[in-house]
């Protein structure tokens, strides 16, 4: 994953401050709320979580907002849903996961993706207030433009596309595709004893605390989005996935006590 962002408004940011963020305000970084007084520097600022109004909270840049998609309104075009939830700390949300927790993922459509906070949800929240852009929520053109903050993004869409592996390169996306199709899942270095996962499931190889390495085909949620570890159902241990055309593999090994 690399480290530049983009500052708002389209400009790219590279490695500003060391941090490969976004700067909100203007390109010096400098932008932030006027005083509430209209004149006093001195009058405190509410806190985060005391600002009502998306308005108010996009003028800090000590704050960013969070919204919610019940995605039950039926409007036409993607995010019309979604609605200011609350002001939350921090000038910028962490967008690049994963959870840790057991609560139901939050529904995010473009421009919103899906936010973090204290290893679980924190809602959705614009792109453009993200520190490090995540993988578009849908599979990027080949020679889109990227940010040098995208990686390397992987997607099944098996009623449509297939896989797509997209890499971001040089400030465009290297997109290569293929069918969807069964795959052998089994542990390396083993002959016989592995499974055949079918087109829209993760091969996950696990590794328990005895060194038994043991295969298992498993559903995963993330549908036509970006795939993580965050939407592979029932995974434990420490696990790092292999993405390519011709599947995920998935590799768990649990912490020896």
């Amino acid at each position: 994953m690399g480290t530049g962002g983009m500052l708002k408004g389209g400009v790219d940011g590279g490695n500003v401050g060391g941090t490969g963020g976004l700067l909100k305000g203007d390109a010096g970084g400098s932008g932030g709320a006027p005083p509430l007084d209209g004149g006093s520097p001195d009058v405190a600022l509410p806190k985060c979580g005391e600002v009502t109004t998306r308005v108010a909270c996009d003028a800090r840049d000590d704050c960013h907002s969070v919204f919610e998609d019940p995605g039950t309104c039926g409007c036409a075009s993607p995010g019309c849903c979604a609605h200011f939830k609350l002001c939350a700390d921090g000038g910028y949300a962490s967008c690049l996961g994963p959870a840790a927790c057991t609560t139901v993922e939050p529904f995010c459509e473009p421009p919103y993706v899906i936010a973090y906070k204290s290893l679980c949800y924190e809602g959705c929240v614009s792109q453009d207030d993200c520190a490090l852009l995540p993988c578009p929520q849908a599979a990027p053109k080949n020679g889109s433009a990227c940010s040098s903050s995208n990686g390397t993004c992987y997607y099944e869409d098996c009623a449509g596309a297939g896989r797509s592996l997209a890499t971001c390169v040089a400030g465009a996306w290297q997109v290569e595709s293929g069918a969807c199709s069964s795959y052998r899942c089994e542990a390396p270095d083993t002959e016989g004893g592995g499974l055949t996962c079918a087109a829209g499931q993760i091969c996950v190889i696990t590794t328990n605390t005895s060194f038994n390495v043991t295969p298992t085909c498993v559903d995963q949620t993330c549908g036509t989005h970006p795939m993580s570890t965050d939407c592979v159902k029932n995974l434990t241990g420490n696990c790092s996935p292999k993405y390519s055309l011709s599947g995920v593999v998935v590799n768990c090994a649990m912490p020896v006590p």
